[in-house]
């Protein structure tokens, strides 16, 4: 099987209740597997001297700088996705994601989302500040959004219409999704029923401060 196969195997697993993977045995097993398949990381690694057979700890795996994902294409195989950053750090080009297993990247994601939001196993609805994926198909967050609202929750209603994450949502184009979502948040609110908000860090944080002011008011009961 192939590694990446394996270990997406694991992480389902886990999910179900087994045992989780050894990260410290699973993190040198994929050095070594990163180090034979991508050639920029390789080079990367031998400029340090640092070699699958000189690392016993996965401490000691050279972790690449963010900005690499600017200048150089990063992976391990032919990519089933290419993700790009949003470019809103300013610093010019925009960083691109190669993932060669999406099954893998999509374990990874509901195996951590799960246990640290939702461990009692809930399945809520989900506001999304962010555009649909039809708007945002580059978009890594956006998909993780997507498997989210399919594997664990019971629905989603998207932003729609924001040209960048951190354009103002009352922008031109913006206002029809700023519109859907507070129209979703009333209605839960109304039904008091509990519901799940992923977006942005800023994007949230803006949004938490308004609902908890809203939520100061009482909720009338019929």
């Amino acid at each position: 099987m192939p590694l990446e196969a394996d270990l997406a195997a694991a992480l389902e697993a886990a999910g179900r209740g087994a045992p989780p993977p050894d990260f410290a045995a699973w993190a040198l097993r994929i050095f070594a597997h990163q180090f034979e398949r991508n050639a920029p990381y390789r080079a990367f690694c031998e400029r340090r001297g640092v070699t699958p057979a000189t690392v016993a700890r996965w401490e000691d795996v050279p972790a690449v700088p963010s900005a690499a994902f600017r200048r150089v294409d990063l992976a391990c195989g032919p990519p089933e996705a290419v993700f790009r950053t949003s470019g809103t750090s300013g610093a010019g080009a925009r960083g691109r994601h190669l993932v060669p297993c999406l099954a893998l990247y999509r374990a990874s994601a509901l195996a951590t989302f799960a246990p640290f939001v939702l461990p009692d196993a809930a399945r809520l609805p989900c506001l999304c500040l962010a555009p649909p994926p039809a708007l945002r198909p580059e978009s890594s967050l956006v998909q993780m959004c997507v498997w989210v609202g399919e594997g664990l929750a019971s629905g989603v209603e998207w932003m729609i219409g924001a040209p960048t994450w951190f354009l103002t949502v009352a922008g031109a184009n913006g206002i029809v999704g700023v519109a859907m979502t507070v129209g979703a948040f009333f209605g839960a609110r109304k039904a008091i029923v509990p519901w799940a908000l992923l977006a942005g860090a800023t994007l949230t944080l803006a949004f938490g401060v308004l609902i908890n002011l809203y939520a100061a008011q009482p909720v009338p009961i019929s």
